[in-house]
């Protein structure tokens, strides 16, 4: 199966072969993809990070030709919300910075605490399938933010639900927790960050922009509209 990094810095995973067609997600720069079908100047991709399948433009994709698991050894996320190379891209927040890649070494590199994270995504606009502070989803915002605390989750908010451990009451939550909130069905559609603060239980998560809003036993209450905009199912801990 061959293997290609992400060579541009953002990079759309499609939900079929053509510009036309949903964005899903977006691969950042450096992630690793194996390459699972073809179609002409596509590839439908799984990513080695975590797994999620898609569709990208193979002018974004360059062949990769090290050991896989060398690679996961050796590379670091930039950590400013946009860095500069000396190359002229500007690679965004979390994306894959290998020795290798040549012109990239001023590029920050270290982790970043939850609570600076947040600050950087505060306003950020929402984005369904995005993964960057030029705009996320809400997922997007929630994989990023656990990737810094060294903890790997799934992509969709269903399959983050999956992991964890389970947190049966709200007043036992810790800052870095996820909440996550289900449709009538009882579907999970919607995850946010806990955050604590000043004795308050906030819920920061991208839903029009990312925004911090009160959490309780019912679900998120909007400080704009002053009314309850999801239903909360359940709560896990990952940290």
């Amino acid at each position: 199966m061959e293997t290609f990094f992400v060579s541009t810095p953002l990079c759309p995973q499609r939900s079929a072969p053509s510009d036309a067609s949903e964005m899903v997600n977006q691969l950042l720069f450096g992630e690793l993809v194996e390459v699972l079908d073809q179609q002409k100047q596509w590839r439908k991709v799984r990513s080695c990070v975590d797994s999620y399948e898609g569709w990208a433009d193979m002018k974004m994709l360059e062949k990769w030709k090290l050991d896989k698991a060398t690679y996961f050894q050796s590379i670091q996320r930039s950590s400013l919300p946009l860095s500069r190379t000396d190359l002229g891209q500007y690679i965004p927040l979390g994306a894959f910075i290998h020795p290798n890649f040549k012109g990239l070494h001023a590029v920050p590199c270290e982790s970043l605490e939850l609570e600076d994270f947040i600050h950087l995504f505060m306003s950020a606009p929402y984005l369904w399938g995005g993964k960057s502070v030029l705009g996320v989803d809400c997922s997007g915002l929630t994989q990023l933010a656990l990737a810094f605390q060294g903890v790997a989750l799934k992509r969709d908010a269903s399959l983050q639900a999956q992991q964890g451990d389970t947190i049966d009451f709200i007043e036992q939550v810790k800052t870095g927790d996820l909440a996550f909130f289900d449709n009538e069905e009882g579907e999970i559609i919607h995850v946010g960050i806990v955050e604590m603060r000043d004795d308050a239980c906030n819920i920061i998560h991208a839903s029009g922009e990312v925004r911090r809003d009160a959490l309780d036993h019912q679900g998120i209450f909007n400080r704009s509209t002053k009314s309850y905009s999801h239903q909360l199912r359940i709560i896990k801990r990952y940290l």
